[in-house]
């Protein structure tokens, strides 16, 4: 059964993330509230970016491997969520995974997508992951 964490004690924690990070770095604002959502869930990231025009030109997220099954999870319940009714194939909302140097990398699906719309897509994934409610079990 999954096992989401109070909202409160994720974003705390990316919070002193912040502070700990070194040179005064801080997680990147338009990936923050996927973080949030990410830890929310039980999932250890390991690193992240908002992406840039100069570097990588898409958001990312490094997870830790350990952490696969319920990244896949919180992808799919973010696909089905979004896909209801289109009846088609929507490049939109789609997240991938992708082996990175003993972790696992996920991105969107489609990167050649304008960097706005890739980063909101982003905070959109991340804001579902803060909202999502559990179902009870059944008895």
């Amino acid at each position: 059964m999954l096992l989401l964490r109070p909202l409160e004690e994720a974003v705390r924690e990316v919070e002193d993330l912040d502070d700990s990070l070194p040179s005064g770095d801080k997680i990147d604002e338009g990936i923050k509230s996927l973080i949030i959502g990410l830890r929310r869930w039980g999932i250890e990231t390991q690193a992240s970016c908002e992406g840039d025009k100069a570097s990588l030109p898409y958001p990312y997220v490094d997870v830790n491997e350990s952490c696969l099954p319920l990244l896949v999870e919180a992808i799919r319940l973010y696909y089905a969520a979004n896909s209801k009714g289109r009846g088609v194939w929507d490049p939109h909302y789609q997240w991938v995974i992708r082996p990175f140097f003993g972790m696992v990398r996920m991105q969107p699906q489609d990167i050649s997508r304008l960097l706005t719309e890739l980063q909101q897509e982003a905070r959109e994934f991340g804001e579902f992951l803060q909202r999502f409610e559990q179902a009870a079990e059944p008895s």
